[in-house]
């Protein structure tokens, strides 16, 4: 196969996968969101500016100087959606899920309580978020490695602002990244190998893929033991 540079276009799939406090992923029931209403994902490095050192001589003159470096310190992400997906909102806000009366297995909401929101009450949620990106060769998607996909081991997400009026309101969630040495290679089985071996991820993978992307849902999914 040849080397690929593909165009990026079209975000299709997200998934959010809930973490225990090790950063290993929750297993079993109801622990994992997989989405295809997102709209857009900003991701913006968290850059500390370089520190230029200078020393001058008593005639004032420049006897030494150095820029210095910039340093990444991170990411943070903006996620914006198309739809309000309280299952989701929950996996990744945290709070009381609001289950609908008929069906208790359905969440309709989510009850953000005083405590929460000033930080004393139960810990917030952290997730693990993943995305799936066409990836174009000219004119369609490519042949061989048709996706681009990103992993950030472990997130945690707050709520961004919202407008309600006469146009369609586009949710959004604003998230920060951690490194999470707890993840590995994930408990799904569409982690591809780096080599000869499988994939570890502690704070940020991108890469091209041929495996489609996950089956979206409008409830909760389970994530495999």
């Amino acid at each position: 196969m040849d080397p690929k540079c593909s165009a990026l276009i079209k975000l299709c799939r997200t998934r959010v996968t809930l973490l225990e406090t090790d950063g290993s992923a929750v297993t079993g029931e109801n622990a994992s969101f997989i989405s295809d209403q997102a709209v857009t994902l900003a991701i913006n490095a968290d850059v500390e500016a370089a520190t230029r050192r200078t020393v001058r001589s008593g005639c004032d003159c420049v006897v030494a100087t150095d820029a210095g470096r910039a340093t990444l310190l991170g990411y943070n992400l903006e996620l914006v959606s198309g739809t309000w997906e309280p299952a989701m909102q929950w996996l990744m806000l945290g709070g009381t899920a609001i289950y609908d009366f008929d069906d208790p297995t359905v969440i309709v909401g989510i009850n953000h309580t005083g405590d929460d929101i000033l930080g004393c009450g139960s810990d917030p949620h952290e997730v693990a978020f993943e995305g799936w990106v066409q990836a174009y060769d000219g004119a369609g998607v490519d042949a061989d490695l048709p996706w681009y996909r990103v992993i950030w081991p472990r997130t945690r997400w707050s709520k961004s602002p919202l407008t309600l009026g006469v146009e369609f309101a586009t949710p959004g969630l604003s998230g920060q990244v951690f490194q999470n040495g707890g993840w590995g290679s994930g408990p799904y089985t569409d982690s591809p190998p780096d080599g000869t071996t499988e994939l570890t991820v502690d704070f940020f993978a991108e890469f091209f893929t041929a495996e489609e992307p996950p089956t979206a849902s409008c409830g909760l999914q389970s994530v495999p033991t």
